[in-house]
């Protein structure tokens, strides 16, 4: 018992150091969220565009209301809907009764970002060991089932 009160409060006194861990996580995804994937031939696509699209060519088929589902934390059904429309105006996709499929040019443009996409990751893991990501992602995994209990 004594054990478990040292740890935690060695876990406090970092808390304290390096601040709360929500802080950084929110502060990634944040930064993850406003990073511009430019593409030469395709325009701009941002993280949430960047999921469809990665979405869409997944599942080679994907109904729109599981699209909806699928990507409902990160947007409502009218930024969906609108999201849809920008990308058929485009010509990267094509809506087929109620299935949403990449066109041609929704192919190019889902490999050019793929690797834009990847760039970004190898850049942002950087300096981080396997071992450091493995632990936090553990460490993530072992806070989200400690708050279980107070969620609704």
């Amino acid at each position: 018992m004594d054990e478990k009160k040292d740890r935690n409060a060695e876990v406090m006194q970092v808390f304290r150091e390096k601040g709360p861990i929500g802080y950084w996580v929110k502060k990634t995804n944040d930064t993850f969220s406003n990073v511009t994937r430019k593409t030469t031939s395709h325009g701009n696509f941002n993280r949430l565009e960047w999921q469809f699209l990665n979405l869409i060519n997944e599942k080679k088929d994907l109904p729109v209301d599981e699209a909806a589902k699928l990507l409902d934390f990160f947007m409502d059904q009218s930024g969906m809907e609108k999201l849809v429309k920008r990308f058929e105006a485009q010509n990267l996709i094509r809506v087929h009764r109620h299935h949403i499929f990449l066109t041609e040019k929704g192919k190019q443009a889902y490999e050019e970002v793929l690797q834009i996409q990847e760039q970004i990751i190898a850049n942002a893991l950087e300096n981080v060991s396997p071992e450091a990501y493995t632990t936090c992602i553990e460490t993530l995994q072992i806070i989200l089932k400690n708050l279980r209990p107070y969620t609704l």
